[in-house]
């Protein structure tokens, strides 16, 4: 039973992904047309029919959703809610009223700490939702989407209104009674840890990091683990009672539903619970059931409730961490790995990973391979460390005599475990599967649904060897096509918000202008947005990263980007004034050249750095500027100069190609003589979705349309990638990105169902387009 609910939910996703990501062409049709086919050849009617519906349903349900969900207007905005939960700079409300929409969830940026429960009025302005802008990237919008977040709002007024939602003002109380209890008996790092592991608080960027790295991010947040050891704790302690059966199954139900309420409602414990009361629910009836019926007809009324869904992190994890134990965990088990209780573990621990691994590279950009022994060494260790932190808790409810002596235990477990952790961090091992969309996801597993089901029994020999052959081919013809691909030079701008980031790519040579980085704290745009896409993009080595200067916008992702890619070494113009600035570059072990007329050849492509003489007091006077040229084609990075830099740095300039304009835009820099002098075809400007600075200004567009200059700005197209061969520059823009067409992708689509009319399964590989704009310009180079 089992499996024809894993196969309704697979089809209701495919086409809710569908409805997403497709536009329902001809092709489109036609495809669905000889998939449909097959199916009713191979499963016949009744299963081929059953999955048809359910694609339909999924194909036609979120639209009808949409348009019962409320719709928050851009722009100024006023309104009221209750406040929910709180992290430094951010506020979220639940039941929050903007204008006629009720009902909403909204996580507001303000410095002003009300109260949890507390009901406030703001002001503010509605923040553009910031979708995937660099390959590789994260979609807040759908992220936000999938957790039920209406919006997003820069608050410039915000008063409490008097009113107290008890329930919330309750839950914090007890909240912070816990916490209290922690950090009177626990060392401060320990006790942030418990926090996190019991109450769902959030631990500072570099601790979540550490445990991301080594495959542990799931400890810290409540999930599944966490409340499978709380029904356990619930369970034993009530089996102690005189109750009947029954009622020890419901009080251990509703114990579990104020617990996850207690912990703020987190979706992997939601699913659990669910989960296990519709297992338990057939015990009280002496019903037997399928694990995996319940998991998948859980999943669906879950997506049902929210298709969006599909885009949580949390959710994805939860159910494909099960499915691998299920289904390849119970594989291994038959297959060798159940000597012992080791091999046991690492059976299942690597059958999760062969699951959920394609699911942290789309999230998190790389699998994170260490998992495999962090976990089997650190779960059992933290297991104990939670159980112990629960009866921390309920001992402190009923006598504070044995709290020191859990406290005791609690602070040694959690001290091995930072051992293992320190020991285990240095030695991490991330395996980047380059980009991934939702489709590639769809072909992965469909594949390993495919080889589980055991359906490949199904084909006959001679078609086996029909589908391998003509597999094979395709595999020959593709990697042809890249061996024979001329060499051009490929410049990239990658989005990394508010900061500058430039890729140069000519062969093997690859180089890195400035890193991105930001001021704010907790926040690391070199790991966001700059690595993830380099990783992307296939690159792994960097052969050097050019610092123009010292401001963090610029350099301080180099610390996130030597963690996860080979770098040769680093140049910049001058050293940096902050000592602690020294240390921490010096501390990279990377070679440092600090050289103000840089040069380097690598056949037609040139580079050349360019300092001011006579810098001034201003730190963006002190940028590196870096000269390309290409054969007839030539560009200008300049990082943060000001117009009174480029005043003196005028005479030694000579007219480029393209221009990246200074400071992001900003009416300080780029001058009309400066402009005039070295009289660019195309600029770029790198400035953050959202920018409170309201980079780039309008002053330095009109001088850029004055000149009929035409730009492309990071925020709006995103990542922006020049091709150049020859005399032709052609570009391409992450923004906007639109529905896959498949007219574009006629003779795949014909190819697909010609597999299809030949009578062979249709596994769908359809790559995400990630550039719907794309352009060929020819230069005059006269």
């Amino acid at each position: 039973m089992g499996n024809i609910w894993a196969s309704l939910s697979l089809a209701f996703v495919v086409g809710l992904l569908s409805h997403i990501y497709i536009e329902l062409d001809f092709i489109f049709c036609l495809l669905l047309g000889g998939g449909f086919f097959v199916l009713f050849q191979v499963l016949g009617k009744r299963k081929a029919g059953l999955l048809c519906l359910a694609f339909s349903l999924g194909l036609v349900y979120l639209p009808f959703w949409s348009l019962f969900q409320p719709d928050l207007a851009q722009g100024r905005l006023e309104g009221e809610g209750v406040v929910v939960s709180r992290k430094e700079g951010q506020l979220q409300l639940a039941s929050a009223q903007v204008g006629e929409e009720k009902g909403l969830r909204l996580v507001l940026y303000t410095k002003s700490t009300p109260a949890i429960g507390s009901r406030v009025y703001f002001r503010g302005l509605a923040q553009e939702g910031e979708g995937a802008m660099n390959p590789g990237g994260q979609d807040r919008i759908l992220r936000d989407l999938s957790q039920g977040i209406h919006g997003r709002i820069q608050v410039h007024k915000l008063e409490e209104t008097g009113e107290v939602h008890r329930v919330y003002q309750l839950r914090e109380a007890a909240r912070n009674w816990a916490r209290q209890l922690f950090s009177a008996h626990l060392t401060k790092g320990h006790s942030q840890v418990m926090g996190a592991m019991t109450l769902g608080d959030h631990l500072d960027w570099d601790q979540t990091q550490t445990y991301r790295d080594l495959g542990l991010a799931h400890i810290l947040s409540i999930s599944g683990l966490h409340v499978g050891l709380v029904k356990g704790f619930l369970d034993g302690l009530l089996d102690l009672t005189p109750l009947a059966y029954k009622k020890r199954r419901l009080l251990t139900h509703g114990f579990l539903g104020l617990f996850i309420f207690f912990v703020g409602w987190p979706i992997g414990a939601l699913r659990v619970w669910a989960m296990l009361a519709f297992l338990d629910l057939g015990s009280l009836f002496d019903q037997e059931v399928d694990p995996l019926y319940s998991l998948f007809f859980v999943g669906l009324v879950f997506l049902f409730y929210r298709p969006y869904y599909l885009f949580n992190l949390g959710f994805l994890l939860s159910f494909s961490s099960l499915m691998g134990i299920y289904s390849l965990g119970q594989w291994f088990l038959d297959h060798g790995f159940n000597q012992n209780s080791l091999t046991q573990s690492l059976g299942i621990s690597l059958a999760v990973l062969i699951f959920t691994g394609p699911i942290l590279n789309l999230f998190l950009g790389e699998v994170p391979l260490m998992g495999l022994v962090a976990n089997l060494l650190l779960i059992p260790l933290y297991s104990l460390a939670m159980g112990l932190g629960f009866l921390m808790v309920t001992f402190g409810l009923i006598s504070q005599r044995l709290i020191g002596l859990f406290a005791l235990s609690l602070d040694g477990f959690l001290a091995l475990g930072d051992l293992v952790v320190g020991l285990l961090h240095p030695y991490r091992l991330g395996l980047s599967l380059g980009p991934s969309g939702f489709f590639w996801l769809l072909a992965y597993y469909g594949v390993l649904y495919f080889l589980l089901s055991g359906a490949y029994r199904d084909f006959s020999p001679y078609l086996a060897r029909v589908y391998i052959l003509q597999s094979l081919f395709l595999v020959l013809i593709f990697f042809l096509a890249l061996g024979l691909a001329p060499k051009a030079l490929r410049l990239t701008m990658i989005y990394v918000g508010q900061g500058d980031s430039f890729l140069i790519e000519y062969g093997d040579y690859k180089a890195l202008i400035d890193t991105g980085g930001t001021h704010m704290e907790g926040v690391d745009p070199g790991k966001k947005y700059t690595l993830r896409t380099l990783r992307a993009l296939g690159v792994s080595h960097l052969d050097e990263v050019f610092i123009s200067h010292f401001d963090k916008d610029h350099y301080q992702g180099i610390f996130s980007l030597a963690e996860g890619i080979k770098i040769d070494r680093i140049i910049s113009a001058y050293y940096p004034q902050d000592k602690e600035t020294q240390e921490a570059l010096g501390g990279l072990g990377i070679p440092w050249l600090v050289q103000e007329d840089y040069r380097r050849e690598e056949g037609p492509l040139k580079l050349r750095g360019l300092s001011l003489e006579d810098q001034g007091q201003d730190e963006n006077d002190k940028s590196l500027l870096l000269r390309l040229d290409y054969g007839p084609f030539s560009a200008l990075f300049t990082g943060d100069l000001t117009q009174a830099g480029e005043k003196k740095i005028l005479d030694r300039l000579q007219p480029v190609t393209l221009l990246k304009l200074g400071h992001h835009g900003s009416k300080t820099s780029s001058s009309g003589a400066f402009l005039d002098r070295i009289r660019p075809r195309l600029a770029l400007i790198s400035s953050g979705k959202n920018n409170p600075y309201g980079h780039p200004h309008r002053e330095v567009l009109d001088r850029l349309d004055q000149r009929g200059i035409p730009y492309f700005q990071s925020k709006e197209e995103g990542c922006v990638q020049l091709y150049l061969e020859g005399d032709r520059l052609s570009y391409r823009t992450y923004l906007p990105r639109e529905k896959i067409s498949l007219s574009s992708y006629g003779g795949l689509g014909l190819l697909a169902l010609a597999y299809g009319l030949a009578g062979l399964k249709i596994i769908s590989d359809i790559r995400r387009l990630e550039e719907a704009k794309d352009g060929d310009q020819r230069f005059i180079w006269q």
